[in-house]
C-alpha cells in the first residue's frame, strides 16, 4: 500500500496549506456576518463569486489537465509548458479587452448596473488568477508541493491582512468625516474584492521568477493537440460548476418576489462554509492526485492504485462527515445568529461534496485513456438534473432544494461514470466493502441527529463516543490510521 502512503503524503502537504489557508480565510466569515454586513449584502458576495467560478473554468479551458497529460507524453517539457502558458496569456488579454469594452452591458446583465466597480474588480481578479494557473500546475507536475502550498498560503494571508486593514483598522483609526487621506471612504463589500485583487497580484509577482526560469517555447501543432484534448474538459468543468454554483444564481431568479432572495442566498452561502472541511479534503486530494496518476501512467498500470485510492478517499470522507455532524451544535456558532437557520442543510451538503470527490476519482478513467469527451456527456446529465430540480423546487423549498438537487445530481453521475468506466476502462473497485462502511455512516448519522438529549454537554459526549467508535471501526477493518505508520 505504498502508493496510498505516497499519495497521502502529497495530499497532506497540499492539504495543510489548503486547510490553513481556508481556515484563515473563513475566519473572515464571522467578521462579515456578525459585525459588518447583513444577509442581503453578503448575498452579493456569494452571487458574484458564483459567477467567478464559472469564468475561471472558461479562462483556463481545461489546459491544466492537458498540461499534465502532454507533459507525460512529450519529451520537450519547455515546449509543453510554454505552449500552455502562452495560450492562456493571449486568451486572458482578449478577455480583458472584451470585458472592459462591454463593461456597461456586463454590469446590466448581472443586475449590477449601479455597482459597476464590483464588476471591474472581479475582471481584474479573474485575469490575474488565470495567469497563475499553468505556473501552479507546473509546481504540481514537478512535485514541488511545499512551494505550491507556500504560495497559496501567502495569497490567503495577504488577502486576509488587507481585509482586516480595509474593513476594520482604517475605518476605526483613520477615518475622519468619511474620508481617508482626503479620499471618500466607506465600509462596503467592494473592499473585500480589492483585498482579493491585492492577494492575486502578490501571488503573480511571487510566481514570476519561476515562470520565466523555464525556456518559453510555443508550438502551434502541439497547441492544436492540447486544445483537442483539453476543450472537452472545459465543458466538463463548466458543467460541473453548474452543479456547484448555479444554485445561487437560480435562487436569485426563482424565489418568489415576497422572499428576500439575496438574504436567502447569503444564509445559504454562509452555512455551507460550515461544511468547508469536506470541500477542502476534495480539493487537496485533487491537487495531489491529478499529477500523481498521470506520472504513474509512465511506468505502471494505475488501475489497481485507483481502486485502492478511491476506497480510502471515501473512508476518510465519511470520517469527516460524521465528525462535522457530531459537532454541528458547536460549529453553528461559526456564523451569526441571523444565518443559523441554514444549518439544516449542512449534512446533505457534506454528502454532496463527498459525492463530488467520488466523481472526481471515477473521472480518471476517461482522462487517462484520452476519452475526455465522455466527461461532457456525464457532466451534462448532472447539469440538467441540477437545473431542473432547482427550478421546480426552489419556489417552495428555497436553498434546501438547492442542497438536495446537488446531492441527487452527484448520485446519478457517479452511477453513470462507474458503469461507463467498467465498460471502457474496467477497474475492480471494492464496491461491497465501501457500501458496508457507507451504510454504517448513514446509520450513525441518523442516531446523532435523531437521538437528542436536552443537555448539550451530554449530547456532545454521546456524539463524541459515536465519532470515536466509527474511527476505531474503520481502523480495525481498513487500517485507516496504521496504514501510514507501517514502514514497509
Amino acid at each position: 500500500m505504498n502508493h496510498i502512503k505516497n499519495l497521502g503524503g502529497q495530499t497532506v502537504i497540499y492539504g495543510l496549506s489548503s486547510i490553513v489557508s481556508r481556515f484563515l480565510n473563513y475566519l473572515l466569515t464571522p467578521l462579515y456576518t456578525y459585525h459588518l454586513f447583513k444577509p442581503a449584502a453578503y448575498g452579493d458576495v456569494t452571487i458574484l463569486y458564483a459567477y467567478v467560478t464559472f469564468l475561471t473554468i472558461i479562462l483556463t479551458y481545461g489546459l491544466e489537465t492537458g498540461f499534465f497529460y502532454f507533459a507525460k507524453k512529450e519529451k520537450d517539457f519547455a515546449k509543453v509548458y510554454g505552449t500552455a502558458f502562452l495560450s492562456i496569456l493571449v486568451s486572458t488579454i482578449v478577455f480583458f479587452g472584451l470585458s472592459f469594452l462591454f463593461l456597461p452591458n456586463i454590469a446590466s446583465f448581472l443586475n449590477y448596473e449601479h455597482k459597476v466597480e464590483y464588476i471591474v474588480w472581479f475582471i481584474l481578479i479573474l485575469g490575474l488568477d488565470s495567469l497563475t494557473a499553468i505556473p501552479f500546475a507546473k509546481l504540481r507536475q514537478q512535485n514541488k508541493a511545499f512551494k505550491f502550498a507556500l504560495f497559496k498560503l501567502l495569497n490567503v494571508v495577504i488577502t486576509i491582512l488587507f481585509n482586516v486593514l480595509l474593513l476594520k483598522i482604517i475605518p476605526y483609526f483613520f477615518i475622519k468625516n468619511g474620508h481617508f487621506l482626503g479620499i471618500s471612504f466607506k465600509v462596503d463589500i467592494v473592499l473585500i474584492f480589492i483585498a482579493n485583487f491585492i492577494g492575486s497580484l502578490f501571488t503573480l509577482i511571487l510566481l514570476l521568477p519561476d515562470l520565466f526560469r523555464e525556456r518559453i517555447k510555443f508550438s502551434f501543432e502541439l497547441w492544436k493537440s492540447m486544445f483537442q484534448y483539453s476543450y472537452p474538459l472545459l465543458f466538463v468543468g463548466l458543467i460541473g460548476t453548474i452543479n456547484e454554483t448555479l444554485d445561487r444564481i437560480l435562487l436569485q431568479k426563482y424565489l418568489p418576489k415576497s422572499v428576500d432572495s439575496v438574504a436567502q442566498i447569503g444564509i445559504y452561502g454562509a452555512c455551507i462554509k460550515i461544511a468547508v472541511i469536506m470541500t477542502l479534503f476534495t480539493q487537496m486530494f485533487r491537487f495531489a492526485a491529478e499529477p500523481y496518476f498521470f506520472n504513474r501512467g509512465k511506468h505502471e498500470d494505475p488501475k489497481a492504485i485507483l481502486a485502492d485510492v478511491s476506497k480510502y478517499f471515501i473512508l476518510y470522507g465519511l470520517v469527516i462527515f460524521i465528525g462535522v455532524i457530531a459537532y454541528i451544535d458547536i460549529l453553528k456558532y461559526f456564523v451569526g445568529p441571523e444565518f443559523r437557520e441554514g444549518t439544516k442543510i449542512v449534512a446533505i451538503y457534506l454528502l454532496g461534496s463527498l459525492g463530488l470527490g467520488i466523481y472526481f476519482n471515477l473521472s480518471f478513467w476517461y482522462k487517462l485513456n484520452g476519452r475526455t469527451y465522455f466527461g461532457i456527456i456525464i457532466s451534462s446529465v448532472g447539469a440538467i438534473i441540477t437545473i431542473v430540480l432547482n427550478i421546480i423546487f426552489i419556489p417552495e423549498f428555497s436553498y434546501v432544494a438547492s442542497a438536495w438537487s446537488r446531492f441527487i445530481c452527484y448520485i446519478v453521475i457517479i452511477i453513470i461514470s462507474y458503469l461507463l468506466g467498467q465498460k471502457y476502462y474496467r477497474i475492480n473497485y471494492p464496491v461491497g466493502s465501501i457500501a458496508k462502511h457507507f451504510g454504517l455512516a448513514i446509520v450513525l448519522y441518523i442516531i446523532i441527529s435523531q437521538l437528542k438529549f436536552s443537555n448539550t454537554v451530554l449530547d456532545l459526549m454521546k456524539n463524541t463516543v459515536i465519532f470515536v467508535f466509527f474511527i476505531l471501526y474503520l481502523e480495525k477493518k481498513e487500517q485507516i490510521i496504521s496504514i501510514f505508520l507501517k514502514t514497509k
